[in-house]
Formats: C-alpha cells, sequence, structure tokens
C-alpha cells in the first residue's frame, strides 16, 4: 500500500507505450520531490506520527450533510471533477468511478479487483497521472519489502494504510482508497501473513475508483494526520500549492443536522495493523452477503466475505 509512484529499470517493459512513461515521468516529478532538506513522503510519515494519540470519537452523523459539497470544492479546485462519477455507496462508502476515455493503464476483462489505501496528499497526483508507480527507494520515504506497486484484494487492508486526515478545518477525519484492476499474470509478490499483499508492476496496475469515507477517524496509537498543509501535497507538474479548504459552516449557530448513520465507522477491535495479525482476523468492514462476480474477481469478494461488490466497468 506504500507504493504511490515510483520506478525501476527492471519493471519496464521494453514496448511499454509513451503515454505510461510520461505519466510516470510526471508523476515521478511530483512525489520524489524534497521539501526543504527532506523528501516529501518522509514528510508525510512525519506528521502522520500518532505521537501518543490515543482514538479520537466519530464526530455526529451529520456532518456527512457538508462532504458532497465540500469534497465537490476539492475536487474542482484540481480539475479533477470531470474524471469521477458517483456510483452507489458501498457499506458507508462514497464510491467514485474513475471515467478517463483514455486511461494510461487500461484494464483487461480477465483482470482482477483490488484495493490501495494511501495519504490524501497524493490523491490529485495519482488522479492526475492516472498511474501507480512502483516503491522501490528507502532514501526517498518508500517503505517495501519488494519493489512494486503495493495493493490487496481486501478492502479490510487497505483500510490500515487510509491515513485518516481532517481536509475541511472541522475536525472531521476522512480516508481514501483507490480500487483498482490488476494483471494476475504479472503478480509479482503475494504474502498472505497477516492480510494478502499483492506486488505488481506499474503496467499491471489500473485505477478504476475512488472510495472515500467521511467520519472515519483513528484508532488508539494509528497514524492520522490532524489538519491540511499545503506545503505537504503532491503537486502534478505545473500546478501550485491550494489553499486549503475550510468548512463555512458555523456550527455555533448552525450546528449539522439531527441524522441517522446507518453505516457508523468501526475499524474493529484491532489496534494493530495487519501484518501484526493473525491473517484470520477481520478488521471491521461488516459483511453483507455474498454476490456473484466473475472469477478474476471472486478472490476479492472472499477476502471480505463478500461484502464489497465491483464498480461496474
Amino acid at each position: 500500500m506504500e507504493a504511490l509512484l515510483g520506478t525501476m529499470p527492471w519493471v519496464h517493459e521494453v514496448q511499454e507505450p509513451e503515454p505510461l512513461r510520461r505519466a510516470r515521468s510526471e508523476a515521478l516529478e511530483g512525489r520524489d520531490t524534497f521539501r526543504g532538506k527532506e523528501p516529501l513522503v518522509n514528510l508525510w510519515r512525519e506528521v502522520s506520527k500518532p505521537k501518543k494519540g490515543g482514538a479520537i470519537a466519530a464526530k455526529p452523523a451529520g456532518c456527512k450533510a457538508d462532504f458532497d459539497f465540500l469534497f465537490t470544492q476539492w475536487l474542482q479546485d484540481r480539475g479533477l471533477d470531470g474524471m469521477l462519477t458517483r456510483g452507489e455507496d458501498q457499506e458507508g462508502w462514497a464510491v467514485f468511478r474513475y471515467d478517463n476515455p483514455s486511461p494510461v493503464v487500461e484494464s483487461q476483462p480477465e483482470w482482477e479487483q483490488a484495493f490501495h489505501g494511501t495519504w490524501w496528499y497524493a490523491v490529485w497526483l495519482i488522479l492526475k497521472s492516472g498511474v501507480f508507480l512502483e516503491s522501490n527507494n528507502r532514501m526517498l520515504g518508500h517503505d517495501f519489502w519488494e519493489p512494486g506497486v503495493y495493493c490487496s484484494p481486501s478492502l479490510d487492508t487497505g483500510l490500515w494504510y487510509a491515513r485518516p486526515q481532517i481536509l475541511f478545518g472541522d475536525g472531521v477525519y476522512y480516508r481514501v482508497i483507490f480500487e483498482l484492476r490488476v494483471d494476475p499474470s504479472k503478480r509479482k509478490r503475494d504474502r498472505k501473513r497477516g492480510g494478502v499483499q499483492w506486488v505488481f508492476p506499474s503496467a499491471a496496475v489500473a485505477l478504476h475508483a475512488v472510495w472515500v469515507r467521511s467520519n472515519a477517524p483513528p484508532k488508539n496509537g494509528e497514524e492520522r494526520v490532524n489538519g491540511w498543509d499545503p506545503a505537504l501535497e503532491a503537486l502534478p507538474p505545473g500546478c501550485s500549492a491550494l489553499e486549503p479548504i475550510v468548512n463555512p459552516r458555523e456550527l455555533e449557530t448552525d450546528p449539522w443536522p439531527e441524522m441517522e448513520d446507518d453505516f457508523p465507522f468501526d475499524k474493529g477491535n484491532n489496534d494493530a495493523p495487519p501484518w501484526m495479525q493473525s491473517a484470520k482476523t477481520s478488521v471491521g468492514i461488516r459483511p453483507a452477503g455474498r454476490q456473484a462476480v466473475r472469477p478474476a474477481t471472486a478472490l476479492a469478494a472472499l477476502a471480505n466475505g463478500g461484502a464489497i461488490r465491483p464498480v461496474a466497468p
């Protein structure tokens, strides 16, 4: 999951398309940069350290009433609003299909569903470039045990890498996960201990959808980002840092409406990430019954009790 964007010569195919080479170059420029003397990704790791931070209580369910307006503005400011189409919500997640008529990596019918959680600071660059590149350089802050793009067929595992962040200055934490399609014939590694993790080259990973969870605060000891610092956002080439978006609601005079949350966020009782848990441990996404999926995505459904339906092509 730590793979956001990266490169290594062993993973690039001789006939790699020019759009992918160009997108990789632009993505590298945005991610593998320095702010002062520190690599950008190292700064993300530093700012998200819990520093003895305990569990944070969720805000009232009515805070979700502001999500559509605020997230739409977030996308519009970055020129991303035309790339995403809201689909059917899934167990409390707002799901946005990635609509790009000319994707950098185009999935095939036999490709499988996977999930990749990350920092919000990486989202603009990933959506703009349309590519996930390999983690391969620890000096730049990458975390990996095998160079490549990390993902999982389990939403539960992806959730551990979706760092909760206060985006709009109102104390509400949000998480983001990318839904992918991955080429099973190009899978480099498959680790099952403490949560299934797959490793792929960039050319075998296609962006399919964006999953956003609002009012999803951190558990005890979990990494979290308690605000938005424009200086830490990974910027596409030619783009400048943007001012933070602040929720205009004055809670003292205009409190959030009374609402019932059908799917209150719950990461379960585990205070440890998947690599420190038994592979049988659930992380709290409630199952909603099995569904028929094509064979390529059957493993993804079983890994999460059948609760997660693939976003329609």
